[in-house]
């Protein structure tokens, strides 16, 4: 699944899952606030999703961002 580089730094950016009972999934910076310079917002999210496809796609879309 093709990500968009993070709109901030440009960095590559990743799909994780969320450490709870839940697991969703959810799209990240890959480098968040460990690039130099970090990104702006630092841990910038897609957020919410039932699955990678749709994380990835609201990524893509720049859609419901959120902050870890």
């Amino acid at each position: 699944m093709e990500l968009k580089p993070c709109p901030f730094c440009g960095g590559e950016a990743e799909i994780r899952h969320t450490n709870d009972n839940h697991n969703k999934p959810f799209v990240a910076c890959k480098f968040g606030c460990f690039k130099k310079p970090p990104c702006p917002l630092g841990h910038l999210v897609t957020w919410d999703y039932k699955s990678e496809k749709e994380a990835a796609e609201a990524w893509n879309r720049r859609e419901k961002w959120g902050t870890l």
